[in-house]
């Protein structure tokens, strides 16, 4: 990099590997290049919103699958 070009997010991954950082901070000063800090900010909180709404819906999903396990264990035994 000559420091002519911004770093494109498809690098991110590697990059961050080579330099042995967080894969989220590279992208997050990444972001920066392109658009003001306030919109990054937003960007961020938007993005990790979506990530703990994910995590959670997921998770009422393995109880879900966990009790029709219990169940079908339940109706093998008898």
């Amino acid at each position: 990099m000559t420091g002519r070009h911004y770093l494109p997010v498809e690098f991110a991954k590697p990059v961050a590997e080579a330099l042995g950082i967080a894969q989220g901070e590279l992208i997050h000063s990444i972001l920066l290049q392109y658009f003001p800090k306030v919109e990054v900010d937003a960007i961020w909180e938007a993005i990790a919103t979506h990530i703990f709404a994910q995590q959670e819906s997921g998770e009422e999903g393995l109880d879900d699958e966990r009790r029709e396990k219990q169940k079908k264990k339940r109706t093998k035994s008898r």
